[in-house]
This record gives structure tokens, sequence and C-alpha cells, in this order.
């Protein structure tokens, strides 16, 4: 299957020290599960590229195509898309 983008979006990859995944810690991370989540928000707040790439896995996840998550992290992500589509919902429903 050929990509439209010029990254995988359907790879999430969150193995440490990944250089093209903006959801891999630094090589060198030690982090657990709760440490990992932290990070993530900080990546998150912090970076432009972090927010468009989760955002474009929430809108996959959403409407159930396929997403590879990958890496010793890997698991955590579909509760963060969770939560970030609760987010997204609720802000919704006030803005009506």
């Amino acid at each position: 299957m050929t990509s439209k983008f010029v990254f995988d979006a359907q790879t999430l990859d969150t193995e440490p020290g990944h250089p093209e995944s903006p959801f891999s810690p630094p090589a060198d991370w030690a982090g657990d599960d709760d440490a990992y989540l932290t990070w993530l928000r900080s990546q998150f707040k912090a970076s432009p590229w972090v927010r468009q790439r989760l955002g474009l896995a929430a809108r996959r996840y959403a409407k159930q195509q396929p997403l590879d998550f990958r890496g010793r992290f890997g698991a955590l992500l579909p509760t963060v898309l969770d939560s970030m589509l609760r987010k997204i919902h609720a802000e919704q429903s006030v803005g009506d």
C-alpha cells in the first residue's frame, strides 16, 4: 500500500530513539509508562508537529482506519487518542 503522505500516517512508533517519529522519546529514555505519558504531553504542548501527528492519528482512530502502534509504549497510544477524542467532543458540545 502506498502512502499519500511524506510520512506513514498509520504507523505510530514509540520506540525510544526513532528519529522520524514524534511519538519516540530520546534514545537514552529510561522512563516508565507514566513518565512516557508526561513526556508526550509536554511534547504535545511544545511541538506543532506532535499536535498535528496526534490529530491525524486521532482522526484515523475515530474512523476505525488502520493504525500500527509500535514500540515499547505503543499500547498506551490508543488511550491517549481516546482521551483526545473525548476532549474534542466535549469542547465541540460546549460551543454548540
